[in-house]
């Protein structure tokens, strides 16, 4: 029941109360719902690894593929697999990966106005749209037949990418504390004409939306951006360096989510039979990015995840 859209929600509300009467001390969070499900649902994880080059870990450079997708968009589906085949390839320490939903071809409630501003941003035409460090290769989607030269098209684009030196470097601490995500972002690099802009994006790692393309658990899906504006805010640095502060609760973005819904039921007429979006604290990383004012090109890039005051966890 859990992998059907229209069973879904109520689905995992039976588990939760069948997980109190067995008192089982493992919680029913998502990885947990991930491994009763597995074989169940298209997946896609390569055994292979990336292994950096000389040039590549001189430059230090961190790569960020941006996928603009939706979770009823069947097209999308070779795509979203190699997304989740690029998760096991490359690591985080060089590669983020980040998807947009956008309401294509019908609405998606996994689509935030965060999502929907980036879609404009970077100039996306369509579902799905990849943007590796902000520059499209211009291909299209496919089914899950193509998923294997999907990936292998991605792939060999980040490696060029990772090639590339970066004049900026990015420090960020950032915590989770009584369900409030806070913290510091450090950029350092060069002033002048034409500065930079810096994003800094929360996502959620894992979530379950049952979609018509099959895919069951999406990947690195973006939720909000912290700097309050979509945009983010201009590189403006004192002695080579800025440093930029963020602060959000969690409610509050949950309520943006939901707003989002409301409207778009409200405007298109559609009926969300499930709404994903509480946002798992555990399942949250953030991603900043240093982008060129002009071209939207991605400067240099940097994921992390955020700690916890050991009471979070229990």
């Amino acid at each position: 029941a859990v992998i059907k859209e229209e069973t879904a929600e109520s689905a995992l509300e039976g588990m939760k109360r069948m997980q109190k009467k067995l008192g089982s001390n493992e919680a029913m969070s998502i990885d947990v719902i991930e491994k009763l499900i597995e074989g169940r649902i298209p997946a896609y994880r390569v055994a292979s690894r990336y292994k950096p080059t000389k040039t590549a870990k001189a430059g230090k450079r961190h790569v960020v593929l941006e996928l603009v997708t939706g979770a009823h968009c069947r097209p999308c589906m070779a795509a979203d697999l190699a997304f989740e085949a690029l998760d096991s390839h490359f690591p985080d320490s060089v590669l983020s990966l980040l998807q947009y939903h956008v309401h294509i071809p019908r609405p998606d409630p996994l689509t935030s106005p965060t999502s929907i501003s980036m879609f404009r941003l970077l100039g996306a035409r369509a579902a799905p749209q990849a943007f590796i460090d902000g520059v499209s290769p211009g291909s299209g989607g496919g089914g899950e037949a193509d998923k294997e030269k999907k990936f292998e098209e991605y792939r060999e684009l980040i490696v060029k990418a990772l090639e590339k030196p970066s004049e900026f470097e990015i420090a960020l601490t950032a915590k989770v504390e009584k369900s409030v995500v806070s913290g510091q972002v450090e950029i350092k690099g060069p002033g002048g004409r034409g500065l930079p802009h810096v994003q800094v994006l929360l996502v959620e790692k894992s979530v379950l939306f049952p979609g018509k393309n099959k895919i069951v658990i999406h990947r690195m899906v973006v939720r909000h951006e912290l700097t309050g504006s979509a945009v983010g805010v201009p590189y403006r640095p004192t002695d080579g360096k800025m440093q930029i502060k963020f602060s959000a609760k969690l409610s509050d973005i949950q309520a943006e989510l939901d707003a989002h819904l409301d409207d778009v039921e409200a405007q298109e007429g559609a009926q969300f039979t499930m709404w994903p979006t509480r946002i798992d604290p555990k399942q949250i990383s953030l991603v900043v990015i240093v982008r060129d004012h002009e071209s939207e090109s991605v400067l240099q890039s940097l994921q992390q995840d955020p700690t916890f005051p050991d009471e979070e966890l229990k």
